[in-house]
């Protein structure tokens, strides 16, 4: 006899730049300004899919740009709420690391409708610990954050560089690449 506990917790971890978003200007170049965001061709009919099958979406993504002085806290902050907008809302959360290579990522931020900032410290993890101290990808703690916010029993997180496929792997999650997961594949 099949036994049913309960609903399986779904999350999809998308990283932002490259992945779901571009320049609207200069795409492949990176994002400075929020009013230069645009979601990728076809990104939201694959978050709608998503969210029709169950899945709670987070984006988690690196912003090294913050600390480096191409972008201000604020903006990114804005850059993030303009993606959630873009979305249609389907995005339930976004986390994000303002510091930069070589930065472990000491802290991140999590930007929430409607206007919602909290900030998060590796202690905010503590009964997680996977044994790292860091937020910013490919250390795991971003993803494991939103696995713990979210309470996901199956996670997949999709991303276009090796900073977010070593991430993946390190938090112990399946990874798909980005151009393969918007075209469905």
């Amino acid at each position: 006899f099949p036994v049913t506990i309960g609903e399986i917790k779904k999350l999809l971890l998308l990283d932002r730049d490259g992945t779901i978003t571009q320049n609207k200007a200069r795409p492949g170049d990176f994002i400075n300004d929020p009013n230069e965001i645009e979601l990728i061709p076809g990104v939201l009919e694959r978050l709608e899919q998503y969210n029709r099958d169950g899945w709670t979406i987070v984006v988690v993504s690196n912003q090294g740009g913050v600390e480096k002085g191409f972008i201000t806290l604020e903006q990114c902050i804005e850059g993030f709420k303009r993606t959630i907008e873009l979305s249609e809302g389907l995005i339930k959360f976004c986390l994000f690391c303002p510091e930069a290579y070589p930065a472990l990522g000491s802290h991140c931020y999590k930007v929430a409708p409607p206007e919602r900032l909290e900030q998060f410290w590796p202690s905010d993890l503590d009964a997680y610990r996977l044994g790292w101290d860091g937020f910013r990808k490919p250390y795991p703690d971003m993803l494991v954050l939103a696995q713990c916010l979210t309470g996901a029993d199956e996670v997949l997180m999709v991303g276009d560089r090796d900073e977010d496929q070593k991430s993946a792997t390190y938090a112990n999650v399946p990874f798909q690449w980005a151009e393969e997961w918007r075209t469905g594949k």
